[in-house]
């Protein structure tokens, strides 16, 4: 992962807030101050006022406006959560919540993301990850030791951690644990679009956010499930991804009770990965037992 870091992802961050347009300068200027700040004490406070304007803007006639200026802070060269030494990827459509009614998570999950990596490759002692959470009060490594709640089987991090269990024979109990034993130690995850949003507006990889996707760091994971057959075509994943070769369309098992249908997916392989391009791994798509399993198996062979 170090390797990724030979791009200064921060200034690159600065660069594309100072070319967008904001009705709300004060904002605007505020949190560039955040984003050039490598002073991580100086960056809480001057999230704390950013917080305290975006309540305000939440409070104001258009409440819409608000949403879309707050949409703009967020981090199109975020990197993702887990274990970046191990096989699997993750790449889902956007992180699932709304920024204005949830700033702590929009602080930590986008906008300080790239610093928390930064910081922790930087590190000169073994990593503790104790030592991380209470550093930022987050840990990308392993973001369920943050108070989540109970993370529910048929929402997508619940999901990531049944295909983790299959794929490694490990409790589902056990992996969707918020400490050290969860799912997150045996795998990356990442999304395709950078702006939260508590429902899923199936926006397209902007082109800052595919500068990131493209490097290296995300070409060397073994196993990759990519949940957002809506959003993106395997054509594209093999542009990102430098692929040769063709995709195999793959049929994972029925789903639905009424109106039944095939769940279908695309599948690339060669002897060193195997990518999947599928429905979103949520409940609402309607994945059952049978087709995670089947899921897994095609990751296996």
């Amino acid at each position: 992962m170090k390797n990724l870091f030979s791009i200064d992802w921060q200034e690159k961050y600065s660069t594309y807030i100072s070319n967008l347009d904001f009705d709300n300068k004060v904002l605007k200027i505020e949190f560039l101050e955040l984003i050039k700040s490598h002073d991580l004490r100086q960056r809480v406070e001057y999230w704390k006022k950013i917080e305290e304007n975006l309540s305000n803007d939440k409070e104001a006639a258009d409440k819409n406006a608000a949403n879309k200026e707050a949409a703009k802070l967020s981090n199109p060269y975020y990197i993702g959560f887990g274990n970046p030494n191990s096989d699997v990827l993750f790449i889902g459509k956007e992180k699932a919540f709304d920024p204005i009614k949830r700033p702590d998570l929009f602080f930590k999950e986008s906008i300080d993301n790239v610093y928390q990596w930064n910081s922790i490759i930087n590190e000169q002692e073994p990593i503790n990850h104790k030592h991380i959470l209470n550093k930022f009060k987050f840990n990308p490594m392993l973001p369920l030791m943050y108070d989540y709640g109970k993370i529910g089987k048929r929402k997508t991090w619940g999901m990531y951690a049944q295909v983790i269990s299959k794929l490694f024979c490990l409790k589902l109990d056990d992996v969707l644990k918020n400490d050290e034993s969860s799912f997150y130690q045996h795998c990356f995850s990442t999304e395709i679009n950078h702006i939260p949003s508590k429902y899923s507006e199936n926006k397209e990889m902007s082109i800052e956010r595919m500068s990131l996707i493209q490097s290296d760091f995300f070409k060397r994971f073994s196993k990759v499930i990519i949940g957002a057959k809506s959003v993106i075509k395997p054509e594209e994943i093999s542009e990102l991804f430098n692929l040769k070769g063709n995709w195999t369309e793959i049929e994972l098992g029925e789903i639905g009770n009424k109106r039944k249908r095939t769940l279908k997916a695309y599948k690339w392989k060669n002897n060193s990965r195997t990518i999947i391009i599928c429905d979103q791994l949520s409940g609402s798509a309607g994945w059952s037992e049978k087709t995670l399993n089947e899921l897994v198996l095609n990751l296996k062979d």
